[in-house]
């Protein structure tokens, strides 16, 4: 059993569902205020990280939120659901432009020259808003402050719901209804859907992902590896949309870089490189679509 006994209490019994739920809620909202203290006083080699703890636990909330559905009133969960959503986009903005900068990064990966490192630099400058990076500061300091003190609000209220009395089943039942629609969206292949279905696919694998991290101590082995697919699709279809962003902003900035060769270069070597990704994680959800509802549902019990 390996993990799934270490969950198990000193009775010897695993512990309800609802509880674990708790676990994971917390566990989320305090690595994330945690993160926001951090991020005041970092340095700039840090401070992306921090950011990224916060707007992730973002993603955690919401993704828990759809397995807390009647504990509450749909009121609460509608309201947190609503507070979590305006502050994952307070925060997208500073998330993309360091997802720019990574990827240029990646782009050049294997170019140590100072000319390969002078051509990234410049690319950066086209493509981002701001032209040096301390411009968006105050900005990020405030929205970064802004995000700790609403999960601190949030973290307050679901303290106080009854996630215990939650039955496994209604738990269970919520990730067979994610894993129902991953594999409806997955019908056709993820190299040919059109951009929109590719980010909902991204979107709704990272959900049942997250759903499934928040059990998965106590999780068999066959789900563990259902996540570990779901988290490759995830990674795959994430990196290509970064590289679409790369693409629509060079694309924009055409003026700015000057030299229609260079941007149509750099425009096709994204589009390869994202069909690539989108190849990948196509492979890691084919090896996982032939598990029907049904039959995750029997695994989770």
């Amino acid at each position: 059993m390996g993990r799934a006994e270490d969950a198990r209490d000193a009775s010897g019994a695993r512990p309800a569902l609802g509880v674990l739920l708790r676990a994971r809620f917390e566990r989320a909202f305090s690595g994330a205020l945690s993160a926001a203290s951090m991020h005041a006083t970092c340095d700039a080699d840090d401070r992306s990280e921090m950011l990224r703890v916060v707007r992730k636990s973002t993603k955690i909330g919401r993704a828990l939120l759809r397995l807390a559905r009647g504990c509450v009133d749909e009121e609460s969960v509608a309201g947190a659901e609503s507070l979590l959503r305006e502050t994952s986009s307070l925060l997208a903005p500073l998330r993309d432009r360091d997802a720019i900068v990574a990827t240029i990064g990646k782009l050049f990966a294997g170019r140590n020259d100072e000319r390969a490192r002078h051509v990234a630099d410049s690319l950066a400058r086209v493509v981002l808003v701001a032209n040096e990076p301390d411009e968006d500061l105050p900005f990020e300091r405030a929205a970064v402050r802004r995000a700790g003190q609403t999960i601190a609000h949030l973290a307050e209220a679901i303290r106080s719901w009854p996630l215990e009395r939650i039955p496994d089943r209604e738990i269970i039942e919520g990730m067979v209804r994610s894993w129902r629609i991953v594999r409806r969206l997955t019908e056709d292949p993820i190299v040919d859907v059109d951009t929109e279905t590719s980010h909902l696919i991204r979107r709704r694998c990272a959900r049942l992902s997250l759903q499934l991290a928040a059990f998965e101590d106590v999780m068999p082995k066959r789900i563990r590896e259902l996540r570990r697919s779901l988290r490759a699709v995830t990674r795959g279809l994430g990196d290509e949309h970064d590289l679409e962003l790369l693409a629509e902003r060079m694309s924009l900035g055409r003026a700015r870089i000057g030299s229609d060769a260079f941007a149509n270069a750099a425009l096709d070597l994204c589009r390869r490189a994202r069909r690539r990704l989108r190849a990948g994680a196509a492979d890691a959800i084919a090896e996982e679509r032939s598990l029907r509802p049904r039959e995750l549902r029997a695994f989770l019990r």
